[in-house]
């Protein structure tokens, strides 16, 4: 482990949170279905990384996911939202 790979991680899951408050927000008027983001689970269980990163925010409490055998979906808490907006804020 180094500085690098542990930086990478750290931006990963900030992109991951960040694609979730856009796609929650642009989809506000659909119910709150729609503001799931779908992942294929082979998608999501191929890239080991992305798998952690989700868990990870998952277990920080600042996304929540649903999902069955052939999708996943994934939304941004409101945590999660202000972990966000506060990393603008700077």
């Amino acid at each position: 482990m180094n500085k690098d790979t542990v930086e990478k991680r750290q931006d990963l899951r900030m992109h991951l949170l960040i694609n979730l408050y856009e796609h929650y927000f642009n989809h506000e008027n659909k119910g709150i279905k729609k503001r799931y983001l779908r992942i294929k689970t082979e998608d999501f269980i191929a890239d080991s990384e992305v798998e952690l990163a989700y868990t990870y925010l998952i277990n920080k409490g600042l996304v929540k996911n649903e999902g069955n055998a052939t999708s996943l979906g994934f939304i941004i808490t409101v945590d999660g939202i202000d972990l966000v907006e506060s990393h603008f804020a700077k």
